[in-house]
């Protein structure tokens, strides 16, 4: 998500068409735990609950351990563990209802809110933060359709 890839956050927040100051002061933060839940959503439906639990906590893992790196006391961390558990439950309520016959926008547009800090609809921004995230999806799914886990049936038992 740090380089210049089309799953970046400086990519994200240049399509945005947002200065920098306009943003969150923590729309990294927010980007990378919307990028969580996207992944997520791919986990959900690739793999047993079980075995997407265990890859949802390395990735969660994953982000502490890089807070941690870049100096986030204890405290600190703590309330990014809160703050990931209340963003999965807002997106998951914006999903309540969906079909998957169009993109979800209600999604998008909560992400995108909760990168500006601020609840504006810009419709052309709200669908860049939408196709972002199904971009990691989509980006997830082709991870775990190649190294995912697999079910190995043996019926010559």
């Amino acid at each position: 998500m740090a380089s210049e890839t089309e799953i970046s956050i400086d990519r994200l927040a240049g399509s945005l068409d947002l200065p920098t100051d306009e943003l969150s002061e923590l729309y990294v933060g927010e980007a990378m735990i919307g990028a969580m839940f996207a992944a997520t959503l791919a986990i959900e439906r690739s793999t047993w609950k079980w075995m997407g639990q265990q890859i949802q906590k390395g990735m969660a893992g994953e982000f502490f351990l890089h807070l941690k790196e870049q100096g986030a006391t204890v405290d600190q961390i703590g309330e990014w563990r809160l703050m990931i558990d209340a963003r999965f439950a807002e997106y998951r309520l914006c999903l309540q209802g969906y079909e998957e016959l169009e993109p979800p926008w209600k999604l998008g547009r909560q992400f995108y809110w909760n990168m500006i800090g601020d609840e504006r609809y810009v419709a052309m921004s709200i669908k860049i933060a939408t196709l972002y995230l199904l971009e990691i999806r989509d980006a997830a799914q082709k991870l775990m359709n190649q190294y995912g886990p697999t079910l190995i049936v043996n019926f010559t038992g």
